[in-house]
């Protein structure tokens, strides 16, 4: 069987995280959101899949040269217009011919078979059945939809190839929007089936944080420490990670490959220490999400925030409650934000510090809501500077 990854969409004024990643590749405990979802494909027997992007499609190939799927054996398309949903599907066409395929959502964690959607396809004889939640769980939900309660399209679809001829070959198109009325009534059925399983929307910076957290605390079990070695109560250290005797972590962490933590540095979960992270001497880091190639500097602290790839917070600085980004900003970029509802102020570091302008609170959301609380108390600008 064959599927489409979705991963378009660069909307970074509502994601600033957008900014250096593609949606698909935001790092988890160990691995990537991708990973995920391929992990979720070939465990209905799908071997192939194709992953289109718009964009940053060199960013995902480049990422999986790097680190190859164990999964799934993928190819790429780069929607250059872009195409839309499914007028990508069309211009991919030649891939999906011979048989039924799936499209599921690059922003999405699936923690559940997709084999009921599969077999519900084929009892309705279906042209497309589109996998559906409660809409009041449209962001994350745990599989419960009953009775008459609304659904909503999640973001996975079941599509026999006869769909496609019905695509523009040119024009934008997308699935739910403008697809499901072009096509004809002669053809079979669209429905729409519950996803019984749990699932995770990664929207923002905040979805994002909150799903880690999740992850972190073992809400979707012990497989994403499997390869991790557990040296101190919901501490989980990677191959080749090196930590100071000491250093003193705090529960949930995980350290990624080939990491350093230094002396007298102090780590308080729940937190994830990315690969080829870099703390110095007597460095804090509380609540927070260090991407890739990350350093913090001697006797610096880093609370509640997600730093993202190669950035730097310099020596004894103090960075909290931000979005961390080592690159410049266009004056486009900085208007993006602004409308999104971000500030974007003088990091601690090396790049600019990006914090939502009516709450201190960017990411770890659930983590967070005390924060929240007493920033209502405490409009910006007269807050605790603690």
């Amino acid at each position: 069987m064959k599927a489409v990854v979705l991963a378009g969409g660069l909307d970074t004024r509502r994601c600033p995280l957008l900014m250096v990643r593609p949606r698909p590749l935001f790092p988890l405990s160990t691995t990537v959101l991708l990973e995920q979802s391929l992990k979720t494909l070939r465990g209905v027997g799908v071997d192939e899949a194709i992953i289109c992007a718009n964009g940053k499609t060199h960013i995902l190939e480049e990422h999986f040269d790097d680190n190859p799927s164990g999964h799934v054996q993928l190819g790429f398309h780069d929607d250059v217009l872009p195409r839309g949903t499914a007028g990508c599907l069309r211009d991919v066409a030649d891939f999906l011919a011979g048989g039924t395929f799936l499209v599921v959502e690059g922003g999405l964690f699936l923690d559940g078979d997709l084999r009921q959607l599969i077999d519900a396809h084929a009892r309705n004889g279906s042209a497309m059945t589109l996998g559906a939640v409660r809409a009041r769980d449209w962001r994350g939900g745990n599989g419960s939809a009953q009775g008459d309660e609304a659904l909503s399209p999640l973001g996975v679809y079941v599509v026999e190839p006869e769909v496609l001829d019905h695509i523009p070959e040119r024009s934008y198109c997308d699935i739910k929007e403008q697809l499901i009325q072009l096509l004809p009534e002669g053809l079979r059925d669209v429905v729409a089936s519950p996803f019984e399983g749990r699932h995770r929307r990664i929207i923002d910076a905040s979805s994002y944080g909150a799903f880690v957290e999740e992850i972190l605390s073992g809400v979707f079990g012990d497989e994403h420490f499997s390869e991790l070695t557990e040296v101190a109560l919901h501490v989980w250290v990677s191959e080749g990670a090196r930590i100071a005797p000491s250093a003193e972590l705090i529960g949930p962490v995980v350290v990624g490959r080939n990491a350093f933590i230094g002396e007298k540095a102090m780590v308080t979960g729940p937190t994830v220490i990315g690969e080829n992270v870099a703390l110095d001497d007597r460095a804090v880091v509380v609540n927070s999400i260090l991407w890739p190639n990350v350093t913090v500097g001697l006797g610096a602290r880093v609370e509640r925030s997600i730093v993202t790839d190669s950035f730097h917070v310099s020596v004894f600085q103090h960075l909290s409650d931000s979005v961390a980004i080592d690159q410049e900003l266009s004056l486009g970029d900085m208007h993006g934000l602004s409308r999104g509802g971000y500030a974007v102020g003088v990091s601690a570091g090396d790049g600019p510090a990006i914090r939502k302008a009516r709450s201190p609170v960017t990411a770890i959301a659930k983590a967070w809501r005390r924060i929240v609380r007493s920033s209502k108390k405490n409009p910006p600008g007269k807050q605790d500077s603690r």
